[in-house]
């Protein structure tokens, strides 16, 4: 070399698994591992640029009857780096996985992680010898080489509409009912409606609440609905039925007591009412003899004796007064 010609000094470090450094008197390669300065070697260079790239999850919020695909985009994907995928619990701190795919199957409600690790081969997989999942960000320090990426989502559950269970009352009942109490594990937030039957204002929707009390007699259908969280599925609604049933009538009885003879012939007590519902039984006040028919011949009863006799087909009541009178002998 001439003196006074000006000359580049380099200086090279390069990984040993690239390309080889430059050979003397060949020029610097064009491809490899390596940093180059003029003059003077700036730093040492790790040649290690791991590369997680940009999560995303989908989907989000996901259901806990579907399953869960984790992807990124930009990430050093070469024969040198490997990216894999993995899920971590945030409550309780649990990795699942990693895997290549990124395809998950489903998990339960909650607050999760999806993360995307990659790393250098020759350093491996961070994640693998892990409990619990690294946290994100990059780490070129020898032996490791790697770079996690993550992105936050939610896992929600589906509604359910309940189990259901029919119920009757009767007409004069003065308890209401409350439908949410012929509901078991039923989802709360849901709505009622009347898909049977003419309540009115005997049935509030917004509480769930009937009140038989007045009701015409029939069956009843009420069906309630909720609503599932996105992207979940709707539960089918489920209805309860409720048969009222029309209380008992004892019929009216007549005001003023019926007067026989202690010699009178049987007498039929029926013909005592008037609009009473069959399948009644008849009482005597005070042990006397009872029974469809009152025979007052047969009584022990004192000259002008009042005896009341009840009707009853429970829980209505008539009351039916025969007043006996002694007559003397001819």
């Amino acid at each position: 070399m001439a003196a006074g010609t000006t000359v580049r000094i380099y200086a090279i470090n390069h990984d040993a698994t690239a390309a080889p450094a430059p050979a003397a008197g060949v020029g610097l390669p064009t491809s490899g591992c390596y940093d180059a300065d003029s003059y003077a070697l700036v730093g040492a260079y790790s040649c290690c640029s791991p590369e997680a790239g940009t999560v995303s999850q989908s989907p989000n919020p996901a259901c806990t009857t579907s399953g869960i695909t984790v992807s990124t985009s930009g990430n050093n994907a070469t024969s040198e780096y490997s990216t894999q995928y993995y899920i971590v619990d945030n409550a309780n701190l649990v990795a699942f996985g990693p895997q290549a795919s990124g395809s998950f199957g489903s998990l339960v409600a909650g607050t999760y992680q999806a993360c995307v690790v990659n790393y250098k081969n020759t350093a491996g997989n961070p994640v693998t010898a892990l409990t619990n999942a690294p946290a994100a960000g990059t780490n070129t320090t020898s032996p490791n080489c790697y770079e996690i990426a993550c992105v936050s989502f939610t896992v929600v559950a589906p509604a359910t509409s309940g189990t259901p269970t029919n119920t009757s009352a009767c007409n004069n009942s003065a308890g209401l009912i409350d439908l949410y109490n012929q509901l078991s594990g039923e989802t709360a937030g849901g709505t009622w409606s009347v898909t049977s039957g003419t309540p009115g204002a005997n049935f509030v929707a917004s509480s769930g609440i009937l009140n038989p009390n007045g009701l015409a007699a029939g069956t009843y259908e009420f069906t309630y609905t909720v609503n599932s969280p996105a992207p979940c599925a709707n539960p089918v609604p489920v209805s309860v039925t409720v048969t009222i049933t029309a209380a008992p009538d004892a019929g009216t009885a007549n005001v003023a007591p019926t007067v026989v003879c202690s010699t009178a012939a049987t007498i039929d007590l029926f013909g005592l009412l008037s609009g009473e519902q069959s399948g009644g039984t008849w009482t005597a006040v005070g042990g006397n003899p009872s029974g469809g028919t009152f025979n007052a011949a047969a009584g022990s009863f004192g000259p002008r004796a009042r005896v009341v006799v009840i009707y009853l087909p429970i829980p209505s009541m008539a009351r039916v007064r025969v007043r006996v009178r002694a007559i003397a002998k001819p």
